[in-house]
């Protein structure tokens, strides 16, 4: 699958709102008993708007022809660590290799990243199998082990080489 990144504009708010709520209840859905569950604006765009307009945030849609796949936020406010601060792609798209091929975009971006993080919810094993085995991340801190709910897995991948 051929992919295109495109910086988000205001105009994709409203697709990748619709997007986003899909991947996160999907997420949700497949690993608690839960049927929809997100960041607080996940699903209505106020999420989004804001990650928009942070400074030293760098925002991609993922496009694949003229289909919208989903989106990233990078941290860009150190030159060698960088802070992947969300990914996220349309359900359908999961499990074919979009993901992977995003990842390896964001790396090529960025060649002085010596040191990448970003975090996972405990209960979705989904994502922390990706990072960690599709990836490269390590897991350095897990907290809030006791409640799945709150459970976050702290993830790094140092560049070597």
């Amino acid at each position: 699958m051929e992919l295109s990144f495109k910086e988000i504009s205001s105009e994709d708010i409203e697709e990748l709102s619709v997007i986003m709520k899909n991947a996160f209840d999907y997420d949700t859905t497949l690993h608690t008993e839960l049927k929809t569950g997100g960041p607080k604006g996940y699903d209505d765009g106020s999420f989004l708007k804001i990650w928009t307009n942070k400074d030293f945030i760098i925002s991609y849609k993922i496009v694949n022809r003229l289909n919208t796949l989903g989106a990233f936020f990078i941290d860009v406010s150190e030159v060698s660590e960088k802070s992947l601060e969300m990914l996220f792609l349309d359900p359908k798209y999961s499990g074919k290799g979009v993901g992977h091929k995003v990842w390896q975009f964001i790396e090529k971006q960025f060649p002085e990243t010596k040191v990448w993080k970003t975090s996972t919810p405990g209960y979705s094993k989904r994502n922390l199998n990706f990072y960690v085995n599709k990836c490269g991340f390590k897991i350095y801190r897990i907290e809030n082990s006791i409640n799945i709910y709150d459970e976050c897995y702290y993830l790094e991948k140092v560049i070597t080489g």
